[in-house]
């Protein structure tokens, strides 16, 4: 474990140059996570479902978050972290694109499609951050974590912003293919 006495700090710059995989996913994980959240009720609601609708379309996503989050990082502890992160980075991207094209078909298929977007994107917030980590000596990490936190609340501050306009721009579909493209970014 890092050391709280004796902490290295290491700049925005030099964390990029030691893992510019691990800042581009924090940021793009943050940008995605903070445009559902802040979006997904206005998205359900234009897609026609009921309040109480789209409180199942939250905890889908919830849900779908809690069953995944185990085996992926399992998975990335297992196996190669990078490839790991590449692969469930690009399967989260490919969820979104179907999330795009068949949500509105009915509730139960928006439900299990979200939960399944939300399932392989949220952790990789942590996986992010591993394998970050993995790159960095212990007295580093501190300093990193705090680099990380704000490159990805940079993100979750844009998010919404762009997802928003893009939908405003081009309709609903645009609520996960600007997330999608966000993630395939990522990969």
């Amino acid at each position: 474990p890092p050391r709280f006495d004796v902490a290295a700090s290491i700049t925005l710059r030099q964390l990029y140059n030691v893992s510019p995989l691990g800042i581009v996913g924090i940021f793009n994980v943050g940008l995605v996570t903070a445009a559902f959240f802040a979006l997904g009720p206005i998205y359900g609601q234009r897609l026609g479902f009921t309040i109480r609708e789209i409180s199942y379309f939250m905890t889908a996503a919830v849900i779908g978050t809690v069953l995944l989050q185990w085996p992926i990082g399992s998975l990335s502890d297992r196996f190669d972290r990078r490839r790991t992160l590449t692969i469930i980075t690009f399967l989260a991207a490919l969820a979104a694109v179907v999330c795009a094209i068949l949500a509105q078909e009915s509730l139960v298929i928006a439900l299990v499609l979200v939960g399944m977007f939300c399932g392989l994107t949220l952790p990789l917030y942590s996986v992010c951050i591993a394998y970050t980590n993995d790159h960095l000596h212990a007295d580093q990490m501190i300093a990193a974590s705090g680099t990380l936190v704000r490159v990805g609340g940079i993100g979750a501050v844009i998010g919404p912003i762009l997802i928003a306009g893009l939908m405003d721009q081009f309709g609903n579909a645009f609520f996960f293919y600007g997330m999608s493209g966000a993630l395939f970014v990522t990969v």
